[in-house]
């Protein structure tokens, strides 16, 4: 069925519009054709359309294709346009493509029933392909949209694609934008995508770059990566694969940043004389603010064979600190092999130290490398098949000058047997030292023992020394020993341990020095106890000087001794000097003792002095040769003095031994010295007991001693009171002595002595069972002239008689002196006495005899005196007699 429409328009008569529509309709097979064809003339401009409609009811299809092309002045253009509708899977789709001079656009839209709707398009303009999609649907009751745009167009060489794409679900947004740029030269195409993510939490933003390209027949691809994973962390990676057709190589280079780890990767796919060889290796850096860590891995497969290398190294800032760990693993053939290798740097106290390790399973190496202001100091360990080597090397300045050391030690195990060889050298200016030494040890007999051999060598001359240590078990005690030989002589050390106590020993002589150690530990009632003695002895044969110095540490108490000994051989000498400090947790107490010894004038002489917190105490003891012996103690303790003294000796073959004991104090004002006294003689003895008191005031001192002396016939008893005192410018002495022999007869005698400025007067009075004796003695000056009168008066009872004797001596200056014997017999009834004198002056001598005489006789008293002188005036005799009755 055919339609056909005219119009025409004018305006003012004049046609301005002509339009022609034939419209036609037809079906064909399922489909439902309409043709419609429209020409329309307006200004000049004619336009031809073509349209047709195809329906169907299958998939509800409908479908038009316009075609329209317009003539005007400018020229033809011709339009298409084709749309299509259709229902397909619960989808309505519906398409549209538009085809100009400008090129061709595609649209295509997508209606589901689940609310998706997709809409895409497609246009070609000149060399530009432009294709958009976008998608509307919803996703587990979120709206997702979705919006892509690719542009591709040609801008000289290169062929530019630009991808944007934009989803929106929920409240994310994520925008992209990727650039393809694609040239024939070098087979060029790159890539650059740009993501930007964004959500109430903020935004990321992600760029990717790709590139390929082919340059000397090398086809190079790099990726580079971008990204944010927060506000502070970064993620940025570089790939890199180079490929050699030629030479079938294949590197593969990674390089990631992501926050503060770094990640290096390298993979290698090549062939060496055949052989396909494949490298990989990954290397990792993490930095924490304070240290940086670096680990990586490398992977090598070539012929068979594989190796594997771990690296870590860390870098801290703090000592600046470098560290190195390399595991090396080689699989192949012949088997596996692992190394392991640890490089360290670091300074420290303004060293710098360098170390390196190296395992490999067979050999393990160690060394140690010290750099510092004073020089270089290397240390290399070796261990390898049961043989261990270990070397130092030390370079310094001392003084300006270059010194340097070196040490070599190996070990070696044979049969049980290991064996330790340690060479040194040392060179210091115009001295080099060589030592060799050699240890042996048996561990089945748990024995060591170490050969030392010394050289050093100067200008001079050479030294040589030798040193022996032996470390061995014998009956559960451990025993190390120490032997130096040398041009100075032996010296010996030994140390033994068992499970209750551990004791060492050294014994040296250098120079006529000898020196002794001691040092014991042991646990005594559960407490540790330290003790250490040194002994060191200087001089030789008889003249030498020991020192001993001593420690005892248990718990908290501490013990301290020093002692000095000296030998002489002058006067056989010998002395100590011992000083002692105990410390506890509440007192410090000190000692010193000093003790000598000496042959002096055939006899032996002791002596010993302690000085402590008590005082003072000196001891002295003397031993002849004549079996005599004598001992002085000397002691000073709280302002009290104590003075002893024991003699020992025989005389006559009779053992004779003397005690004495001084004891001084004050007792208020007064100064009291008690001295106790004991003799032996034979079969006799003597004690004596002496009190002496002193008194600042009056000068005054007062003796008391008292004495008792034991013999065979009886005890004799002797007290003594002596006194001394200034008064009113006198000295006064007085003594007074009770005795008591062995038969009970008592002596008593007093005795008083003045001193003046002008003489002294002494009277002493004797009493004993039978007499009494007065004595009295005047020694005087007077104008110059000393004088002296002495008087003695004894009386004593003879029978019925008392009898009374003076003696009576008179020295005046030099030239008299006159003597007077008086004897006085009285029984009652008679008495008779006889007065002689004699006078000596310068005028010459005078003789007196004068005798009286009282007798009763017969009721009569009877005087009688005789008078005979005999001097200067010659010899005069007279008598004298008186008679009176009796009372």
């Amino acid at each position: 069925m055919t339609t056909k429409y005219s119009m025409n328009v004018s305006v003012d008569g004049v046609n301005v519009k002509h339009e022609d529509k034939t419209i036609t309709e037809k079906d064909v097979g399922n489909e439902h054709i309409t043709t419609v064809i429209r020409d329309v003339d307006e200004n000049g401009v004619h336009i031809h359309e073509e349209q047709i409609i195809t329906d169907m009811e299958a998939d509800n299809f409908h479908k038009v294709v316009t075609t329209t092309t317009t003539v005007s002045a400018e020229g033809e253009k011709t339009t298409t346009k084709v749309t299509t509708d259709k229902d397909l899977d619960g989808e309505h789709i519906h398409t549209e493509m538009i085809m100009d001079e400008n090129g061709v656009k595609d649209v295509t839209l997508i209606e589901a029933k689940d609310k998706e709707t997709v809409k895409v398009v497609d246009k070609i303009a000149g060399n530009s392909k432009v294709h958009k999609e976008v998608v509307d649907k919803e996703v587990e009751g979120v709206h997702v949209h979705e919006e892509l745009k690719v542009t591709e167009q040609d801008v000289g060489s290169e062929h530019v694609t630009t991808v944007v794409r934009d989803t929106d679900e929920g409240d994310k947004h994520v925008h992209s934008e990727a650039r393809v740029t694609d040239m024939e030269a070098d087979n060029y195409h790159k890539e650059v995508i740009n993501t930007t993510t964004s959500t109430p939490a903020g935004e990321k933003h992600e760029t990717r770059v790709t590139t390929d390209k082919d340059v000397g027949g090398e086809h190079i691809h790099k990726e580079s990566h971008f990204r944010t994973k927060d506000a502070d962390h970064l993620v940025v990676a570089d790939v890199t694969v180079v490929s050699n057709s030629e030479t079938k190589e294949i590197t593969s280079v990674l390089e990631k940043v992501d926050g503060d780890k770094k990640i290096h990767q390298e993979i290698v796919d090549k062939e060496v004389d055949g052989v396909p060889v494949h490298e990989e290796l990954k290397v990792v850096e993490e930095n924490d603010g304070t240290s940086c860590t670096t680990r990586s891995v490398r992977d090598a497969d070539a012929g068979g064979a594989h190796v594997h290398i771990e690296t870590k190294v860390t870098d801290t800032a703090a000592e600046n600190f470098h560290k190195e760990v390399i595991n090396t693993s080689t699989s192949g053939t012949l088997g596996e092999t692992h190394v392991t290798r640890v490089i360290t740097d670091k300074d420290l106290a303004g060293n710098h130290i360098h170390t390196e390790m190296v395992m490999d399973g067979k050999t393990a190496t160690d060394v140690c490398v010290i750099n510092s202001e004073k020089g270089v100091t290397e240390v290399v360990d070796r261990v390898a098949a049961g043989e261990k080597v270990h070397s130092e090397t030390i370079v310094r300045m001392v003084d300006g000058k270059p010194v340097s050391e070196k040490v070599t030690v190996s070990d070696k195990n044979t049969d049980g047997k290991h064996t330790r060889t340690i060479v040194r050298d040392a060179d210091s200016e115009n001295r080099h030292v060589h030592s060799e030494a050699t240890v042996t040890e048996v561990e089945s007999e748990n024995y060591s023992k170490e050969v030392i051999n010394t050289t050093i060598s100067t200008p001079e001359g050479e030294t040589h020394e030798t040193r022996v240590v032996t470390d061995r078990d014998i009956n559960n005690e451990h025993i190390h020993t120490e032997t130096i030989i040398d041009e100075d002589g032996v010296r010996e050390a030994t140390v033994i341990e068992n499970p209750d106590e551990v004791s060492a020993i050294v014994d040296q002589e250098h120079g006529g020095v000898k020196v002794h150690k001691e040092v014991v530990e042991k646990i005594v009632d559960g407490q540790k106890v330290t003790e250490k003695v040194k002994v060191i002895e200087r001089g030789s044969g008889a003249n030498h000087v020991t020192t001993i110095v001593r420690d005892v540490e248990c718990g908290d108490n501490q013990f301290h001794a020093e002692a000095v000994v000296t030998d002489l051989e002058t006067d056989n000498f010998h002395k100590e000097v011992l000083k002692t400090t105990t410390t506890t947790p509440s007192s410090e107490t000190h000692v010193t003792r000093i003790t000598t010894d000496k042959d002096v004038d055939g006899q032996h002489v002791h002596t010993e002095s302690i000085i402590d917190g008590d005082g003072v105490r000196e001891a002295t003891l003397i031993e002849r040769s004549n079996n005599e012996f004598a001992a002085v103690v000397d002691e000073s303790n709280n302002g009290i003095s104590v003075h002893k003294e024991v003699v020992e000796k025989v005389v006559d073959g009779k053992p004779i031994k003397d005690e004495i004991e001084v004891v001084e104090k004050d007792v208020g004002t007064e100064h009291r010295t008690t001295i106790v006294r004991d003799a032996q003689r034979g079969q006799c003895s003597v004690h004596a007991e002496t009190v002496v008191t002193d008194v600042d005031e009056e000068n005054f001192q007062k003796k008391v001693i008292k004495t008792t002396k034991t013999t065979p016939a009886g005890e004799i008893h002797e007290t003594r009171v002596v006194t001394d005192k200034d008064v009113g410018g006198e000295h006064i002495h007085t003594e007074m002595t009770t005795k008591k022999d062995a038969l009970g007869n008592i002596t008593c005698e007093d005795a008083t002595v003045i001193e003046t400025k002008d003489g002294t007067a002494t009277v002493i009075d004797t009493t004993t069972a039978d007499k009494k004796e007065h004595k009295e003695v005047v020694d005087s000056s007077l104008d110059g002239v000393r004088t002296r009168e002495e008087v003695k008066v004894t009386q004593r009872d003879v029978g019925s008689e008392h009898i009374t004797e003076v003696v009576k001596d008179v020295d005046k200056g030099e030239d008299v002196h006159v003597h007077e014997e008086t004897t006085i017999i009285d029984d009652g009834e008679f008495r008779r006495e006889v007065k002689n004198k004699h006078k000596t002056t310068p005028e010459g001598e005078v003789r007196m005899c004068h005798v009286t005489t009282d007798n009763v006789i017969d009721g009569e008293r009877i005087h009688k005196e005789t008078l005979d002188e005999d001097g200067p005036d010659g010899h005069i005799v007279k008598d004298f007699t008186v008679v009176n009755p009796a009372a």
